[in-house]
């Protein structure tokens, strides 16, 4: 039997957490939890980054961000030495901000204009998102917050409704 070999024309290449951020209150009810975090309790905010193309290159940079917020009912003792937001007994408890970056490279003469929009503006970003998902779960876990899935997100469905815009360099 022959060997069959498939070579895509748009290849993604390498990948970066290039941003990281991460804080939890310090209360005795944070550090002493176990229990497991309804992913439907997160706020979760996310970004795509404009993909920008290297001519020079024929290659293309893109990447995406997002923000984890977890918020919880302190008591009353807690509450009153803790600075809390609008409301004193709701305060938050968790607060992770990441972004990933990723390079793409295209063949020559492989797609439309059309086909390279959409790779480049909605692939992109979701070929990227499980790899920061991974980052963002193992540090959790990592970091003592054991039972704490988030929630999952379609992608793709969100980079279709998004505003990103292919630079070029």
């Amino acid at each position: 039997m022959g060997k069959s070999r498939l070579d895509s024309a748009f290849k993604f290449e390498f990948y970066k957490i290039d941003t990281f951020s991460f804080r939890s209150a310090n209360m005795v009810d944070v550090v002493e939890f176990t229990g497991v975090i309804n992913p439907e309790e997160w706020k979760v905010a996310y970004a795509f980054r404009d993909p920008i193309y290297f001519e020079k290159l024929n290659k293309y940079i893109g990447g995406l961000d997002i923000q984890l917020k977890l918020y919880a009912e302190t008591n009353d003792a807690e509450a009153e030495t803790s600075a809390c937001e609008e409301d004193d007994t709701i305060k938050e408890i968790l607060h992770l901000e990441a972004g990933i970056v990723g390079t793409f490279a295209l063949g020559e003469n492989s797609f439309s204009e059309s086909q390279i929009e959409n790779l480049v503006t909605l692939q992109i970003p979701s070929i990227l998102m499980p790899y920061l998902r991974a980052a963002v779960s193992s540090f959790l876990c990592s970091g003592g917050w054991l039972n704490a899935p988030l929630p999952l997100l379609n992608v793709y469905e969100m980079a279709k409704h998004a505003d990103i815009t292919i630079r070029k360099q």
